[in-house]
């Protein structure tokens, strides 16, 4: 849904645009198609660790906790692993969002090759250098093809407005999906939710040199002893974790 609502927003640029207006269906068209190539994962969390919204949305209905952890941690983290990107803030401007996909390079790349990339194929049969236009054809909608692949990846860090109150920030990696050959199964795994399947890949957080978790918040309906998630905390090595209870009520 986050990615529709951008890429809503890209045709609308488009659109208006001089040389790419005519070809703006056409290049949403293959955004979705680059888009569906990629099956992104991401590590998301808030700034805001004990929002109702949040209680009601992701952790059971109050219930569960909310984990806070150390942003100097994540950073480091974000930029050792091997993942797309590091941890970086959700925009939920829309010319923002335009902006960072609207890079110089992208829009130079598009506006290069969007004409001989999107020539008819009967256009070409009908000249004389058929064989020509064919080659540059496909070598142009490959130089596109490689631009948008980089760039539709940052459909993942826009957000639709609505959302803001979420101040939401996240880590982004992506593996290629299609048949099984082209697959990168490595460390993805499989867990039901609901009525669905959804792939999910760990993230394993190490804590020797660093303390990665730095808070714990009961939930609004979490009747858990804060001495048993101490003592829960410092079973798995996590020593002096600040562990309090929630102040949204839902009442």
């Amino acid at each position: 849904m986050e990615g529709e609502w951008f890429i809503e927003v890209l045709r609308k640029k488009f659109e208006k645009d001089e040389i790419l207006g005519d070809y703006a269906k056409r290049i949403v068209s293959d955004i979705r198609d680059y888009w569906s190539v990629m099956t992104p994962f991401s590590f998301c969390m808030s700034e805001k660790g004990d929002l109702l919204s949040q209680w009601r949305g992701y952790a059971n209905d109050g219930t569960g906790v909310s984990i806070g952890f150390c942003k100097e941690y994540m950073y480091d983290l974000g930029e050792e692993a091997d993942l797309f990107s590091g941890l970086k803030k959700v925009i939920y401007d829309e010319q923002k969002a335009i902006d960072l996909f609207f890079r110089t390079t992208t829009i130079d790349v598009l506006k290069r090759n969007v004409k001989n990339a999107y020539i008819s194929d009967e256009l070409i049969q009908e000249r004389h250098d058929a064989v020509e236009l064919s080659e540059l054809k496909i070598e142009s909608l490959d130089k596109i093809f490689w631009q948008m692949l980089d760039e539709t990846m940052q459909v993942y860090f826009a957000k639709n407005p609505a959302f803001e109150e979420e101040n939401e920030w996240r880590i982004i990696f992506s593996t290629p999906v299609g048949e099984e050959k082209h697959m990168l199964f490595s460390g993805v795994e499989i867990e039901v939710m609901g009525n669905n399947l959804k792939p999910y890949k760990p993230l394993k957080i190490p804590s020797e040199d660093k303390q990665p978790i730095i808070q714990i918040i009961l939930g609004p309906k979490n009747k858990t002893k804060i001495s048993t998630i101490k003592y829960l905390m410092k079973m798995n090595g996590f020593e002096n974790i600040d562990v309090v209870r929630s102040k949204a009520s839902y009442q």
